[in-house]
């Protein structure tokens, strides 16, 4: 005869482990969206910012007042399906225990149109207006930040339907807050795959702030492609270095980390990366 009160305690067991990883579930899938001052690409982001409300996300929204009263005139034909009442307006006196508060029940912060202005701040360190400092609270506490570069990256600009002409030291400037942005842990994507990214930046049981480790400060200089580019002590290809690559092919040695950048840069010229 089976003994009932371990069959009972193994029942009990597996109740409360599914309702545990469903409650983990939940809690995994809550996220603030920051909207910005930008309009680039706007309309592909509230679709995909509704696609993830349609998929049981639960988002929060924030946005300072000049924002909110520009929503209409700045996306006239897309509405966001999220609830008004799920929406909060950004102080611009907030204190950093309120943006905090707004992040508490989170695992994310979404800037699904994120300004060339807000980026700047943000990577300089700059907390000087309320979605600046919500962004640097939220990196600051462990959050996952999700932000799309549309309006701050040379490369999307360049693609898009309105006039693009800055010069190569403008361009650098963009190219080094992403990159800033990019090593504080910031996943950057263009607006149309913001539901896809934000989706396969949950972990489970995911948790905690994202160790820092600074780049190394030594000179980095391309050899002329065929060479190899070999792995110095945590050695970095960049987009500066991606910049002064000649030839089709660029030969990265084990051990070097190529940024997003970089390969987007390299990506844009046609040069294959060949890992060795």
């Amino acid at each position: 005869m089976p003994d009932l009160s371990r069959i009972i305690q193994t029942v009990l067991v597996e109740i409360i482990s599914e309702k545990i990883i469903e409650r983990l579930s939940v809690m995994k899938r809550k996220a603030l969206v920051l909207l910005d001052m930008s309009d680039a690409g706007i309309g592909d982001a509230v679709q995909e910012l509704n696609k993830l409300y349609r998929d049981s996300w639960s988002l929060d929204v924030a946005a300072t007042r000049e924002v909110f009263e520009a929503i209409p005139s700045t996306f006239p034909s897309q509405t966001l399906a999220i609830p008004r009442t799920a929406w909060t307006v950004l102080d611009a006196a907030s204190p950093m225990t309120g943006m905090s508060s707004l992040l508490d029940d989170k695992t994310m912060l979404i800037v699904p149109n994120m300004s060339m202005a807000l980026a700047a701040k943000v990577a300089h360190g700059i907390g000087d207006d309320a979605p600046s400092r919500l962004m640097s609270t939220a990196l600051e506490t462990g959050k996952v930040v999700v932000a799309a570069k549309d309006a701050c990256c040379p490369a999307c600009r360049d693609r898009d339907d309105r006039p693009f002409v800055a010069n190569d030291a403008y361009r650098a400037m963009m190219i080094a807050n992403l990159e800033a942005l990019d090593h504080y842990g910031v996943r950057l994507c263009r607006a149309p795959q913001l539901s896809k990214v934000v989706a396969g930046a949950v972990t489970p049981f995911a948790s905690g702030p994202r160790a820092f480790i600074p780049e190394q400060k030594a000179e980095l200089v391309t050899p002329p492609a065929p060479a190899l580019i070999t792995a110095d002590s945590k050695r970095v290809f960049g987009w500066r270095d991606a910049k002064l690559a000649s030839g089709s092919t660029v030969n990265i040695a084990e051990g070097v980390v190529v940024t997003p950048l970089a390969i987007e840069e390299l990506r844009a010229r046609n040069i294959c990366v060949v890992r060795h």
